[in-house]
């Protein structure tokens, strides 16, 4: 009884067997009462073939098939309240009573919106078959769906532009008088009028904190390894303090908000933003942001495919590529204005949570 409707049994019965025992029609619906041997479930299964069953098993006909599907799915959702009201008493192996139980009160729609609610329920569940069969196929979909919004994202395509902001360029040369504005890049798309090509050192402080020696960092400080961030997501898998690891040389200290990019194989996209302070592989460059980009921002472009592909035009290394600390510091940064930027964070974030969730249900 594995599935909603029964066509083979492992036992099978002569004619003159079949005589001697009651026959049930195809269409009915047949429930387990020793509920006790099956790890507290009750297991429910309609007959697609003329059955017999065994002293275990209750039948329960009904004079229609689509009454006997409602029911099906009426005592699967109420399983747990089934298996605690109505045991049996006095017995060691747990069991419905099925005399009781047959007292059992039951909601009943119209008969045209009954036929409506197993038709939603087929389809729903169809759904959800799917869904579990090529699991890994939308997660991979999923996976691409984002990429394409940092794209979008990246372009200025997300979200529709303020003419009242202030232009990036303007807002750029005001914090930071000596960044250099790129005014001719035919690699990267047609930028909206009030954004700006940049670069990454005009907007951020690339891999300025200081290096520590692991003997003067405490026990209790925070200590991230490359293993311990997710590849793609940059999810923090694992959180160490320093006590709980065996860890030898320096270590970069990162503060609280700075952006944590992996230099080391780019192309597993282990990019974050710290929730803590602490200490990190010197694999991982602290990014301290200028007020002139949000860290998610930054962070999102880190991520996205046009810096992949840079990284991986300019990568050293051939087992382990690396990308060089001038080259991050000479990537190019499309930047819109300040307030587009958050505008911008707030959309990628909400499609982002849309298509997490449906991920985590697929899985």
């Amino acid at each position: 009884m594995k599935e909603p409707v029964i066509y083979k049994s492992k036992v099978q019965l002569s004619l003159l067997g079949a005589s001697q025992n009651t026959l049930y029609p195809a269409g009915t619906l047949v429930m387990v009462t020793r509920s006790g041997i099956l790890r507290r479930t009750l297991p429910l299964a309609i007959l697609g073939h003329e059955s017999t069953v065994n002293q275990d098993i209750k039948a329960i006909c009904t004079p229609y098939y689509e009454i006997t599907e409602y029911l099906y799915w009426y005592f699967t959702a109420l399983e747990t309240d089934i298996l605690e009201k109505y045991q049996k008493d006095g017995t060691t192996v747990e069991s419905i009573d099925f005399e009781k139980f047959q007292q059992i009160e039951i909601i009943l729609p119209p008969f045209n919106e009954l036929k409506r609610i197993i038709g939603q329920l087929q389809s729903l569940l169809h759904l959800v078959e799917l869904i579990t069969t090529n699991s890994d196929e939308i997660v991979a979909t999923i996976e691409k769906t984002k990429s394409k919004i940092l794209e979008l994202a990246m372009q200025g395509k997300l979200v529709p532009q303020d003419p009242t902001d202030e232009p990036a360029a303007e807002m750029l040369k005001r914090i930071n008088p000596k960044a250099k504005i790129i005014t001719d890049n035919p690699h990267y798309p047609q930028l909206p009028d009030n954004w700006v090509l940049t670069d990454i050192k005009s907007v951020s402080e690339y891999g300025g904190g200081a290096t520590i020696s692991i003997d003067n960092i405490c026990d209790e400080d925070w200590i991230l390894e490359l293993e311990d961030i997710e590849k793609d997501s940059g999810i923090i898998l694992e959180k160490k303090q320093k006590r709980d690891r065996e860890v030898k040389g320096v270590r970069h200290r990162f503060d609280n908000g700075n952006i944590l990019y992996s230099k080391l194989r780019t192309y597993l996209n282990k990019v974050l933003i710290a929730p803590t302070g602490g200490y990190c592989s010197t694999e991982i460059v602290p990014i301290k942001c200028h007020k002139c980009v949000f860290p998610d921002y930054l962070c999102a472009w880190l991520r996205s495919s046009y810096f992949l592909a840079y990284t991986q035009s300019c990568g050293y290394g051939v087992k382990m590529p690396r990308l060089s600390t001038s080259d991050a510091k000479n990537g190019i940064v499309p930047l819109p204005p300040l307030k587009e930027q958050r505008r911008i964070m707030e959309q990628v974030t909400s499609l982002f949570g849309l298509l997490d969730s449906i991920s985590n249900s697929a899985n």
